[in-house]
């Protein structure tokens, strides 16, 4: 039988919604440096909406940053995933 490792802690925060404004709130919660990155991007991602009429870029943005608070919220995972 093969043990599978457990976290030994759950998540530092809750699941936010699929939502650009729940997703920053998560990230300020789980790392504030990464909050001029986020909004940086959601405005390149807003202007290339703009500037080719898609909704892929803003689509994109929030599956991206979705992740990677998936990932952020259980610090074992993102030191796995680091490695």
């Amino acid at each position: 039988m093969t043990e599978h490792a457990t976290e030994p802690t759950g998540p530092l925060i809750p699941m936010p919604e699929k939502t650009p404004a729940a997703l920053r709130v998560a990230l300020g919660r789980l790392d504030p440096g990464v909050l001029a990155t986020f909004d940086q991007q959601w405005d390149e991602a807003m202007r290339q909406a703009r500037d080719e009429y898609t909704l892929m870029p803003p689509r994109a943005f929030v599956e991206h940053w979705w992740s990677w608070v998936g990932v952020s919220r259980y610090p074992q995972r993102l030191a796995r995933f680091r490695e």
